[in-house]
């Protein structure tokens, strides 16, 4: 069982390790000369990703990172632990199951859901009424391999919502950051990083101790870290950051951009958080071990940041929807903060799915939330209303 002391140290049994599948956890911050942590963890059979990866402000911070990466993976793609029961959508009518609505669910296409197959449902619950209701496993779990029943023309499976902590709280709020971040990135998805859609922040140096010492970080080594925020109608910041990469391939040599989002009430820690998320790519591609890189990433290319078409902001302070840490007392305290934001875009409520069995001691949750986008690389997903907003202003 993982205990606080995991949390604290990074430190795992290694018998905890094995009940998930990891068979190697490692240190991959020296592949690359920032020195900003990374490390990794090995899921050799999973069904999904059998490389995670980890970032951090100091190497524990980062280890922890890994582990519950692969944690994470490992309970979703396990539908034998999850799955409730298999029906039919017009069974589930029948039976006063009340299910997801398909309509305001990003990541389907309700249209090619078909009501006579049967589904594997996991039961979940709404946040403020903690009433039950269920999700098809397409858009809880992730079990990727090919030979399986799930049906992947009414649904894409994706790990965004997906997340792991010590308590069911810090869960929850780490699975809805992620959404609410993906709701925003969508957009460049579709657009590109040059349609002038995000805007660029300048950090105010002296503003926040540990940003000013993790850009200094990366500038030392040779790197110029760029921020911008990303526009959302749910009004808690996104940051974006940017940094150039050196590469040569076999059209010559070139440049690419390494990137990194996140999404905190607090826009100087969705800075932080995005900046290492940009460090830990770099080591990623580094590496070379992830199962999802792609060749395009190591192909020479003229590194274009996004078009700067507004006045930079002068520190995160200004970003729209940013909260001082200060003024978040706790976990709870930051969920009432997020379900107002999200009523302030017209989402009443939003669904957790708890995962992780009891014994394992850490909280695994997948959060749907209705309305929020999702960027859309297979054809099975609709638009939301924030990718609406940006293809507007495009179009202006």
């Amino acid at each position: 069982m993982f205990t606080e002391a995991f949390f604290e140290s990074g430190e795992a049994d290694p018998r905890d390790l094995r009940q998930l599948g990891i068979t190697r956890v490692g240190d991959i911050t020296d592949l690359d000369c920032i020195g900003i942590p990374v490390w990794f963890a090995c899921r050799p059979n999973s069904r999904a990703l059998s490389v995670s990866q980890g970032k951090g402000k100091t190497p524990a911070l980062a280890r922890i990172s890994a582990v519950m990466e692969a944690a994470e993976g490992a309970i979703a793609e396990r539908p034998e632990d999850v799955v409730a029961c298999f029906a039919t959508p017009d069974e589930m009518a029948a039976a006063a199951r009340p299910t997801v609505p398909f309509a305001r669910m990003m990541r389907c296409q309700p249209g090619r859901i078909q009501p006579t197959r049967r589904y594997a449902w996991v039961r979940g619950f709404t946040w403020r009424e903690r009433s039950e209701i269920f999700a098809p496993y397409e858009l809880v779990g992730l079990d990727m391999r090919a030979d399986t029943p799930w049906d992947h023309t009414a649904f894409k499976m994706s790990s965004i919502g997906l997340a792991g902590s010590n308590s069911l709280d810090r869960a929850v709020i780490h699975g809805l950051l992620e959404v609410l971040e993906h709701d925003a990135t969508a957009s460049l998805d579709l657009f590109g990083l040059g349609a002038g859609i995000a805007r660029p922040v300048k950090p105010a140096v002296g503003a926040h101790p540990t940003l000013d010492r993790l850009v200094e970080q990366v500038r030392s080594a040779g790197f110029e870290p760029r921020f911008f925020s990303l526009p959302t109608r749910v009004p808690v910041p996104v940051v974006g950051c940017f940094f150039e990469r050196l590469v040569a391939s076999a059209d010559g040599a070139g440049a690419t951009l390494t990137a990194g989002f996140a999404c905190r009430p607090d826009a100087h820690d969705a800075a932080i958080a995005a900046l290492l998320e940009c460090v830990q790519s770099r080591a990623t591609d580094i590496a070379g071990s992830r199962d999802d890189i792609s060749e395009l990433g190591y192909s020479g290319s003229k590194a274009q940041l996004p078009r700067e078409t507004t006045t930079p902001l002068s520190g995160f302070q200004h970003v729209d929807g940013h909260l001082p840490q200060s003024e978040m007392a706790d976990a709870g305290a930051q969920l009432e903060h997020f379900l107002a934001c999200l009523a302030h875009a017209g989402i009443d409520d939003f669904y957790f799915f708890p995962l992780a069995r009891p014994e394992l001691g850490i909280e695994v949750v997948r959060i749907l939330a209705p309305d929020l986008g999702t960027g859309n690389d297979s054809g099975v997903a609709q638009g939301s209303a924030n990718l609406i907003d940006a293809l507007l202003k495009g179009l202006a």
